[in-house]
């Protein structure tokens, strides 16, 4: 396959996209505005607690600052560690470190969760600017 952006990530191109619901919903308790990594998790939390969400996203989930990253599988951010060095002492580069570990574990876990449970029956995701 021949990547529509060569400079895109591999993963725009190749990887599985959340499917978007059809309509939308005719209630929610919360909306969250954008599908990335930080949006779904926090759908997926709120969710769980009980509450009706919808995700709106303009473009697909995980387009934007999430599919230009690591999303998390990579906690090697040499460009990021080095201005924190040069602003901040060693202990907080550490609790800066340690929170990108934690936040990896956390991620990990929830995915090898997923394989085994479908995403709560609450959960809606619709685009922003059409419906579906």
């Amino acid at each position: 396959m021949t990547p529509t952006d060569p400079a895109a990530p591999l993963w725009h191109d190749t990887g599985p996209s959340l499917k978007s619901d059809a309509a939308f919903p005719p209630a929610a308790d919360i909306a969250i505005a954008g599908a990335g990594l930080t949006g779904v998790a926090a759908a997926l939390l709120l969710a769980r607690a009980g509450h009706r969400v919808v995700v709106f996203d303009a473009t697909r989930s995980g387009a934007r600052t999430t599919g230009g990253s690591t999303a998390k599988l990579s906690v090697l951010q040499g460009t990021v560690f080095q201005k924190l060095r040069e602003a901040h002492d060693d202990a907080t580069v550490a609790a800066y470190a340690e929170a990108q570990l934690v936040a990896q574990r956390w991620l990990r876990t929830e995915l090898a969760d997923a394989a085994d449970a479908a995403a709560p029956a609450n959960v809606t995701r619709s685009r922003a600017h059409g419906r579906g």
